[in-house]
């Protein structure tokens, strides 16, 4: 470590953050412990100018007074978090033009007026990146640099905020959460390839496309939801990850995902009532489990041209379009159970030859597809803790059984 970050109350110009407001010595300066600066006004912010070292975290919060956060021309280090909070009239952050290192979490938030935030290009790394509840941000990046994060990185509740730019960026290592922006149209992360947590994209209304995030290879789970303009999922590079669920996009029309590796987990497509095929997912054989369920204008699975076997449920359910083709699941010889219900288009010849082909270990419960009207009694599957008639105590049952009532009486 440098002689800079080791500061002490005995060198010249290292001296305690209260000192800072009060009689600090000339020169360069370092704090000792947390720089907080709430209350000021922006003449008082001109000694700023001289700090170079924080042995702490730099908080920024509640300055009435203060429109323009000037560029901290010295500062190159940050030993805890930087977080800039609850600025009522702050518009414009001006960065940190020489820093290079934060070693906890950077944290934006709750800054009414903000429309400008830069950090600047010599930060690689982040212990937590938090933005959010910035009305009139309008974009979001500013850290050109910034190639990790050691924790999560949330990108929540914008009103103006149109796109989100981290162009270096190729690990994060908790979660990724871009929730709840708006307008937010442009996702520009063409460097990420890897999540280890959640990677979660929601309620984004004006979002049209992920292609932004096309380089992403592995992720312990993917969750796309909610996002009322998207039209298309489509990644071109291989994906892994764990869990994989795209629910209740009301515009989207067609999920294509390239290679996928051999084995993945669970894969659920659900309530999403404008998508026409899922297609894709070459390369994968075996997957724990597959629900594809209430899409009410699915026509077509082309994908999992490889699938060997589903080692838990294969799920499809409530797609009244659903028509095949002849060709789905082409390689397909095993499942955990089987569920193929309430397809009303779906010609149950079609559904009868793959189940003639498979080894199922558990549980079929297959019935009400195009044309049929299977009403089981007795029920087969008593006291298995799934409701099979029309309704149960928790929401609609499968429908297949005139009564299934230990099953479906509240517990």
């Amino acid at each position: 470590m440098s002689a800079a970050l080791e500061c002490t109350p005995e060198q010249g110009g290292c001296i305690d953050a209260t000192a800072l407001w009060s009689e600090p010595p000339t020169g360069s300066l370092c704090i000792l412990g947390d720089l907080v600066v709430t209350g000021r006004s922006a003449a008082e912010l001109a000694v700023l100018q001289r700090v170079e070292t924080i042995e702490g975290s730099l908080r920024i919060f509640d300055n009435p007074d203060l429109e323009v956060l000037p560029a901290f021309a010295s500062l190159a280090s940050i030993e805890g978090s930087l977080a800039i909070s609850d600025n009522e009239d702050l518009a414009v952050i001006e960065g940190f033009p020489v820093l290079t290192a934060v070693e906890g979490e950077l944290y934006l938030a709750e800054n009414a007026a903000l429309v400008e935030f830069t950090l600047g290009p010599g930060v690689a790394e982040l212990a937590g990146l938090f933005v959010a509840l910035n009305p009139k941000l309008m974009r979001i990046g500013g850290m050109p640099g910034l190639d990790r994060v050691n924790g999560d990185v949330r990108v929540e509740g914008h009103e103006a905020a149109q796109i989100l730019e981290l162009p270096a960026l190729t690990a994060v290592f908790g979660d990724l959460a871009v929730n709840d922006n708006l307008v937010l149209t442009t996702l520009e992360l063409p460097a990420l390839t890897d999540v280890a947590g959640r990677c979660s994209l929601q309620r984004n209304a004006a979002l049209a496309s992920v292609s932004g995030l096309a380089s992403l290879a592995r992720a312990d789970e993917v969750y796309i939801g909610d996002n009322a303009l998207l039209s298309t999922i489509e990644w071109v590079s291989p994906l892994e990850f764990r869990r994989l669920a795209i629910r209740q996009n009301m515009r989207l029309e067609r999920i294509t995902l390239g290679e996928i590796a051999t084995s993945a987990g669970e894969i659920v497509v659900a309530g999403n009532p404008m998508l026409q095929d899922i297609d894709g997912f070459s390369g994968l054989e075996t997957v724990t489990r597959v629900e594809i369920r209430g899409n009410g204008g699915l026509r077509r699975i082309t994908a999992f041209p490889a699938l060997a076997e589903v080692l838990g449920e294969l799920q499809l359910i409530d797609n009244p379009s659903l028509i095949g083709p002849e060709s789905w699941f082409p390689a397909l010889s095993a499942a955990g159970g089987l569920w193929i219900f309430r397809n009303l288009s779906l010609p149950p010849q079609l559904v009868d030859a793959l189940t003639e082909r498979l080894v199922v270990a558990g549980a079929s419960r297959v019935g009400d597809n195009g044309g049929e009207d299977t009403v089981l009694d007795p029920c087969p599957w008593l006291e298995d803790g799934i409701c099979d008639a029309d309704w149960g105590w928790n929401g609609r049952g499968t429908g297949l059984c005139v009564a299934d009532q230990k099953d479906c009486a509240a517990p």
